[in-house]
């Protein structure tokens, strides 16, 4: 059938990882895996480069070195990757990161000379500045600076990708009118490509701090402000039309917003009227929230928030709540609407601003740097949470099982109990202060916690904890692969009949457990909820990384995924260094 030709999965995998959905790129090359068909060098190299987009860039290079691959193979997509993965490694792992920068060096430039591609040279240029080799950086930004002279443009992604690296060069060059000229021009091109500008902002300002270069020359690389719209909690006053742009002046704003009212409704419009892009964060499905609207408010204002919500540039929705609780929807809705912006601004390493939706005050503002802190005060936190309503509470969930386990024989199951599932119960001893409730079945593992930060750390040390005693298991037990899901979320609290104990219970665990599965083995996902949670509860600790939207198992709707990790502060040993 046409639907299981390898060029017909690649082609659906290369559309998701132009849209950012990097997660579902990986499940569209997993599906074909299981399809059985030929796996072909190109399906491997776009699951690689859709594990490296995901965040999992070690899994990633793990899996680029497993690869057998022959001399003619080797074009200058192959031989950049594993550069890219080492330089993406290296950044991660800052400020001790000049071996990865290196490595990463001579990668580039091995595919430079067997290729005599621009894009390898400029790369293997910057990451000898940022090793530390400054003499032979110079000597291939000359190399390149003559290169990209002589080549057209065939269109204007490659004049921007061009002027860039002409703008890379002459950094490194100390040709700083040069620079600022050629970033001049390429602010003119792919205004909309806030992904490239993004990329090319984050290597030109890594590679200022490096030269210690003041000037900032990478902001003539312009990118829209990202904006927290605080709700209004007394009555969702109106506010003044227009008055939530008129802090971040003529350019094309991001705009997080809750929109739960009309009032919220009308200042989402002006803004999308004015060009802004809206990230519009609603308290349940589109299709409920619609009916909701049209219960309370009418099909006049039903139809307005379709239309919105249809114009917008993402919609995020909230999950589990029950009609009648606006009030302890808002302050979920309200972090969640801050998390996930100071999340973009991170991501795009550019301006963040907090205003206030009743008037457009200015709350707070910051700068994002090199590893995505703020760089300037501005940390703001959301409304404090309102009233809980009875039996009802915010809580983390986790949950974890092992791929292969089915396979076990009872002999081995013991040694799982007690190696495995006992190296696990250590773990979890040191944050029970922090959990409410444990529980497990087979090789299933369910956890509920007080916060966000502790489901983080849980999850990213049992990654860590478990491959010890798996590893060193032998036969069926070496196999096993732990996949682990969080998600942070309303949750009803009550009293279990049959297990004569508290409990917690609703619709958001059985969502949780709906991850794990899709989960790729030996990562962390997490949903946007618990992401945003995160980003407030303890920004400094944890790397999130947007993995994409992926249709959990069981037919149980499409989230939107982040993988986790937690921020590294030590050496990184690098296997690959030679």
């Amino acid at each position: 059938m046409a639907e299981h030709l390898p060029e017909d999965y690649a082609a659906r995998a290369r559309s998701a990882l132009k849209s950012g959905n990097y997660l579902y790129s990986y499940d569209i090359l997993a599906q074909a895996q299981l399809a059985g068909g030929q796996i072909t060098r190109e399906l491997q190299y776009l699951m690689i480069l859709a594990l490296a987009n995901a965040g999992s860039t070690r899994h990633a290079l793990e899996q680029y070195r497993k690869l057998d691959l022959q001399a003619d193979e080797l074009n200058e997509d192959w031989l950049a990757l594993e550069g890219r993965l080492l330089k993406d490694l290296a950044i991660q792992s800052l400020p001790h990161s000049q071996a990865l920068f290196l490595s990463s060096a001579a990668a580039y430039r091995h595919s430079h000379e067997r290729t005599g591609g621009y894009f390898s040279g400029i790369n293997a240029a910057t990451m000898f500045a940022l090793g530390g080799e400054r003499e032979r950086s110079r000597t291939l930004a000359r190399e390149v600076m003559s290169m990209v002279g002589a080549i057209s443009p065939r269109d204007d992604r490659d004049h921007f990708y061009l002027l860039a690296t002409e703008a890379e060069a002459a950094l490194l060059l100390a040709d700083f009118k040069r620079c600022e000229e050629c970033l001049r021009a390429a602010d003119r091109l792919l205004p909309d490509d806030l992904n490239s500008r993004s990329r090319t902002r984050s290597q030109l300002k890594l590679l200022c701090r490096q030269l210690g270069i003041d000037g900032k020359p990478y902001r003539l690389l312009r990118m829209p402000p990202v904006v927290y719209v605080e709700p209004d909690t007394h009555g969702m006053q109106r506010p003044p039309r227009g008055a939530l742009l008129s802090q971040v002046g003529n350019t094309a704003p991001l705009m997080f917003m809750a929109v739960l009212e009309p009032a919220q409704l009308v200042e989402a419009e002006h803004c999308l009227e004015h060009g802004a892009r809206l990230y519009a964060i609603i308290p349940g499905a589109r299709a409920d929230e619609i009916g909701r609207w049209h219960r309370s408010y009418g099909g006049a204002w039903a139809g307005r928030l379709a239309r919105c919500l249809e114009q917008a540039h993402e919609v995020s929705v909230a999950r589990g709540f029950l009609d009648g609780e606006t009030d302890f929807c808002l302050s979920y809705i309200a972090d969640m609407s801050l998390g996930l912006s100071r999340l973009t601004a991170k991501r795009l390493g550019g301006e963040w601003t907090a205003v206030k939706s009743s008037d457009g005050k200015l709350l707070a503002s910051a700068d994002f740097g090199l590893e995505g802190e703020a760089q300037s005060p501005g940390q703001h936190r959301s409304l404090a949470p309102l009233a809980l309503p009875p039996n009802r509470r915010y809580v983390g969930l986790i949950f974890a099982d092992f791929l292969g386990f089915q396979r076990l024989g009872d002999a081995e199951l013991p040694r799982f109990s007690s190696d495995v599932m006992g190296a696990a119960a250590k773990l979890l001893a040191r944050h029970r202060e922090r959990i409410l409730f444990r529980h497990t079945w087979g090789d299933a593992i369910h956890i509920v916690t007080d916060d966000a930060q502790t489901a983080a750390e849980i999850v990213t040390e049992l990654n860590d904890f478990i491959a010890a005693p798996l590893r060193s298991s032998g036969g069926q037990l070496a196999e096993l692969e732990i996949r682990l899901a969080a998600h942070y979320a309303p949750v009803f609290v009550g009293h279990d009949p049959i297990e004569e104990t508290l409990t917690y219970y609703g619709t958001q665990l059985s969502c949780t457990a709906r991850i794990e599965p899709v989960t790729p083995p030996g990562m962390v996902y997490v949903t946007e909820a618990f992401a945003a949670r995160l980003a407030l509860e303890a920004p400094q600790h944890f790397a999130l990384d947007y993995a994409g939207e992926v249709e959990l198992a069981k037919r149980y709707g499409k989230y939107r995924l982040f993988s986790l990790r937690k921020k590294r502060r030590a050496p990184i040993k690098n296997e690959g260094e030679s």
